[in-house]
């Protein structure tokens, strides 16, 4: 074994967990506890030994390291990982490391850690959600199954609470690292980059907030930085992350988020230089976003044992450009809790189906009050749940699909339609369930080149995952596909498909409409009005928003889609954006068809809408007994009825610009004009683009020509005369 400092308490870390229902064990970062403990047990005889991670590299990573310790002793390799993704196991294995989520599955599922079994929760001070409820669902199987054990890790931890709330024994402290770290706050970040590097600590490992600051300061450092400047974010793939890990003789400047904070060890690091800062999910109100924040204390010293692993190392506090940078003393001592700060209502109908109220779960961070209200009040509305907090059928089904509540929803909703299709929308979700698989923003639009869509976003990225097979995979990154996402997809779909084959073939036509009704199931109270200015708002009231950048979508009165908010830095400091994502266009008609309990909707006049180019119907829509005003919704089918009410209406509206073209000259001249019949516009409009249902359908010219059309001038005597003589004379050059 390694000779690592928390060799000196194997014997009462193995007592304890013999003797005791629950161990806790704080070890300083570098202690060896991830690695260590793990065979301690196996070793010791325990039959299985499931420890928890919360990032899918960690567990990866220290499966990996401790599988070569373990042959290097045993020859037989009894080490393995699982994930939501990957799997990397056998039933030989006895020490499994896997992500947090995928043990709380196996934990509620009736999966978890049997007799002679011992769960180890690694990295407990992250307190995400996953992490949550499985120390309170632990602390349930306390209390009803004697034989269950449980070993809790970590570097930074209130270790005294957690031992109160599990009436537990007194915690075993480990010393850290054999070498020491010099902390320090520094000033700009880049400067200091810059600095360590020309006083000879070559290898740095730098923290940002997220993949846009890596790719900012990458690239402020190439033009004077000499050596390899790699990325480290989860956007990469498994292959790409790796690249952190290797060793460069002249060093390195590994820029890196939160993903190298714990359980990842890149033994030559010398200096770590912290921005403090990283991009964590909150809700503000009742608005997920996604958010720059200053990390606590606890977290600050996690990042800086990320150095002094094999020799004397720096710690470096400094501020990235104007973004906040408080000294390490000014900072919380420990992070806000993820289930404080996150929607509920899948885990809330997880644990309902295992016959589990979350408000009887006794939580260590308790969730807000509010929060779970909400998230009942959200499973009520998608039909999940009844008033009184029973699970109904369609929640029961829901709870069978692996994805968020609304994508379960949406599946649900199409559980009787024809096989293709159903395939189809389980890619659609697969897609939507890992985030996308395009990048965010306007100055990633490539890929829209391989779409023809123009009324949903989650079709268009479909649209994409079907032309990826004809594109060079190295061309994607500049396209603005995350490569890491598709992969992640292709294995999300196939775990909810099982058994069946899906072919991945183009959406038809005929298919769009039935797609898109069962994608608004999941979304009936995500619903939004589209003003002329394109400002959004909710039929549920709030804040005006606007289209994320990217969206296929233009120009739609009525939408459904995922309120998000995004901060962002200015040359000024932070600004939010208020945005919509995954918008998709929808007829008021499919409101009341989903969900008639919350729509009424009436069919009102058909009109040309100036700000679409297309025909469009106004509608007088209810929604929980309140008058939604200004809604339309485009007529774009091609019928041969819209293509002559399209001219007809068309004209009409220009007729309209004519009159008032007609009434300026007037007025300037003080001499009266006769009016253009509204016929001879008719005719000029349907010579000019007959047979259309869409401004978009028509050739610049044939648009620059229309438009002329709403002057007065295009249809005097004076014009026509001339016309005529312009054409005779390109007759006589023919």
């Amino acid at each position: 074994m390694l000779d690592l400092p928390i060799a000196d308490y194997r014997q009462e870390i193995l007592e304890s967990v013999d003797t005791n229902q629950v161990t806790i064990i704080t070890a300083e970062t570098g202690a060896g506890k991830s690695t260590q403990v793990p065979q301690y047990l196996a070793e010791h005889g325990y039959l299985k030994v499931v420890i928890t991670q919360p990032r899918i590299l960690a567990a990866r990573n220290l499966a990996e390291r401790v599988s070569q310790e373990w042959v290097n002793r045993f020859s037989a390799d009894v080490v393995g990982y699982r994930t939501a993704h990957e799997r990397n196991d056998t039933e030989q294995t006895v020490i499994l490391y896997c992500t947090d989520g995928l043990q709380l599955v196996r934990e509620i599922t009736g999966e978890g850690t049997g007799e002679r079994q011992v769960l180890v929760l690694d990295e407990i001070h992250e307190w995400n959600q996953n992490m949550e409820v499985l120390i309170a669902w632990a602390k349930k199987r306390c209390q009803e199954d004697p034989a269950f054990k449980l070993l809790i890790m970590s570097a930074t931890i209130d270790a005294k609470s957690l031992a109160n709330y599990f009436k537990a024994g007194i915690p075993i402290t480990v010393p850290g690292r054999s070498y020491p770290i010099t902390i320090r706050q520094g000033h700009d970040l880049v400067d200091e980059i810059i600095n360590q590097f020309q006083q000879a600590a070559p290898n740095l490992l730098v923290f940002l907030p997220g993949k846009s600051e890596i790719e900012q300061v990458a690239a402020r450092l190439s033009p004077t930085i000499s050596v390899p400047i790699i990325p480290l974010h989860s956007q990469l793939t498994a292959e790409q992350q790796q690249l952190a890990f290797a060793n460069h003789p002249a060093g390195k400047i590994v820029l890196s988020t939160n993903i190298a904070q714990t359980s990842i060890t890149i033994d030559d690091i010398d200096t770590v230089i912290d921005s403090g800062l990283e991009r964590r999910i909150e809700i503000k109100n009742g608005v997920e976003g996604l958010f720059i924040g200053q990390i606590s204390q606890a977290d600050c010293l996690q990042r800086a044992g990320r150095a002094g692993r094999t020799k004397p190392g720096n710690y470096v506090l400094a501020a990235l450009d104007r973004l906040p940078c408080s000294t390490l003393n000014m900072r919380s001592a420990y992070a806000v809790p993820e289930i404080t700060r996150i929607h509920l209502d899948r885990l809330v109908l997880r644990l309902a189906n295992v016959g589990i109220d979350i408000e009887e779960l006794e939580f260590f961070h308790a969730p807000p009050t509010g929060s779970i209200i909400e998230a009942k009040q959200t499973l009520l509305t998608l039909g999940a749940m009844t008033a009184d907090h029973q699970v109904t059928g369609i929640g029961e089904k829901m709870e069978r699909f692996p994805v968020e509540s609304r994508y379960a929803r949406m599946l649900v909703e199409a559980e009787k339609a024809a096989t293709s299709t159903r395939l189809k929308l389980l890619l659609i979700i697969a897609i939507q369930e890992v985030g996308g698989i395009v990048r965010g923003g306007s100055r990633s639009l490539g890929w829209l080149q391989f779409t023809g869509q123009n009324r949903s976003d989650l079709l268009a990225q479909y649209d994409l995952y079907v032309a990826l097979a004809h594109i060079d995979p190295e061309e994607w990154e500049q396209l603005g596909v995350i490569a890491k996402n598709v992969e992640k997809a292709t294995e999300v779909m196939e775990r909810m498909a099982g058994a069946e084959v899906i072919p991945v073939e183009p959406i038809k036509k005929s298919e769009e409409v039935e797609l898109v009704r069962y994608i608004l199931a999941g979304q009936i109270d995500q619903v939004w009005s589209v003003s002329s200015n394109n400002e959004v708002v909710s039929f549920s009231g709030g804040r005006p928003r606007e289209f994320s950048g990217g969206s296929v979508v233009k120009r739609m009165g009525l939408i459904i889609g995922t309120p998000f908010d995004l901060e962002v830095q200015t040359g000024n400091g932070l600004e939010t954006l208020h945005l919509v994502q995954g918008i998709t266009a929808i007829d008021p008609s499919w409101l009341v068809a989903v969900a008639p309990e919350y729509f009424k909707a009436q069919p009102k006049a058909v009109f040309f809408d100036s700000t679409t180019g297309t025909l469009a119907r106004s509608w007088l829509v209810i929604y929980r007994g309140k008058l939604i005003k200004g809604i339309s919704a485009p007529l774009l089918e091609q019928s041969k009825e819209n293509k002559q009410l399209f001219v007809e209406l068309l004209a009409k509206w220009i007729y309209v610009q004519v009159e008032e073209s007609r009434h300026r000259l007037q007025k300037k001249s003080g001499q009266r004009r006769a009016a253009v019949p509204l016929h001879r516009v008719n005719l000029r409009v349907k010579a000019t683009i007959g047979g259309v249902v869409s401004l978009d359908e028509i050739s610049e010219q044939q648009y620059r020509t229309l438009m002329k059309l709403k002057s007065f001038s295009s249809y005097t005597k004076q014009h026509e005369l001339l016309k005529k003589s312009d054409a005779s004379k390109r007759g006589v050059r023919r």
